[in-house]
């Protein structure tokens, strides 16, 4: 899989480093993300979230002109073509509650305590045991994966409808 440079390359905890399976789950004919957001090297770098009940929320969307987010939602933030694999490697960070066409794709806010555990442990701040490393690995992992469950549903509900012949489009 070619992989353009991404902002996270060189983070000591970028979700390819603490779980390197995730790249091969995500495969390579995921459909692009769109969202407001920052952008560095040309891909995304921290979306845009707004504060709502459930914590920080990022809305995406499968639909180039249409990040689904609240009208009332502004940003002068532009448009930002994402991968799956880029959503997950970015919000694994920034921790907020992703939204992908009105539905939950992860509440990354939800690994936030296995992920510092993880950093302090890696950076040496906090010792934990091996035991306690392998759980938060394997919350983290169980996750995403929901998460990538979550993103091929809404992949496949979103599929163009078929055209029948004579009807206009």
């Amino acid at each position: 899989m070619i992989r353009l440079p991404f902002w996270s390359d060189g983070f000591d905890m970028d979700l390819l480093k603490v779980l390197p399976e995730v790249e091969e789950w995500c495969g390579q004919d995921s459909r692009p993300l769109y969202v407001h957001a920052h952008a560095t090297h040309g891909r995304l770098n921290s979306p845009c979230a707004w504060n709502a009940p459930e914590g920080l929320v990022s809305f995406f969307s499968l639909a180039p002109d249409c990040p689904a987010k609240p009208s009332h939602f502004y940003t002068s933030d532009p448009i930002v073509e994402c991968t799956i694999l880029e959503v997950l490697r970015d919000i694994w960070v920034h921790g907020c509650y992703a939204v992908l066409d009105g539905r939950l794709l992860w509440d990354s806010q939800g690994v936030q305590e296995n992920f510092n555990s993880l950093m302090y442990h890696r950076r040496g701040w906090i010792a934990i045991p091996e035991y306690e490393v392998t759980r938060h690995l394997s919350r983290a992992r169980s996750e995403i994966r929901q998460a990538l469950s979550r993103y091929a549903f809404m992949v496949h509900r979103h599929k163009p409808e078929l055209q029948v012949a004579g009807e206009p489009t």
